[in-house]
């Protein structure tokens, strides 16, 4: 594209007035290089379009993992089986929510 614009640039400062074939030139020269940045432009959405749903992925997914643990303990199922993926950030958080669902099992446990 660069490559196109200089041709441009060289073609308007040759000082010539403009004859049809150079303005012709121009435009077709023009016309490429919007073609280009068109084509970057709808790869950058395309690329932007699918890091913003992995990200999404990453941390809702972890999130709706928890809240049916959470859902699983109100509802007395004090042993919830819902695991994070390997590489999910919130391991240690799930941890510390299944290590909480033992308190309120010991509790139902002691009432009896």
């Amino acid at each position: 594209m660069l490559n196109q614009l200089d041709a441009v640039n060289r073609i308007m400062n040759s000082g010539d007035s403009l004859t049809f074939q150079s303005q012709t030139l121009v435009n077709e020269l023009m016309m490429d290089s919007l073609q280009y940045m068109f084509i970057g432009f709808v790869l950058f959405v395309l690329f932007s379009f699918g890091f913003a749903l992995f990200i999404s992925h990453r941390i809702s997914g972890p999130q709706v993992a928890i809240n049916a643990v959470f859902d699983d303990i109100k509802g007395g199922n004090y042993e919830p089986k819902r695991q994070l993926r390997p590489g999910d950030e919130l391991q240690e958080v799930m941890r510390a929510v299944k290590d909480l669902a033992v308190v309120p099992k010991a509790r139902d446990l002691g009432s009896d």
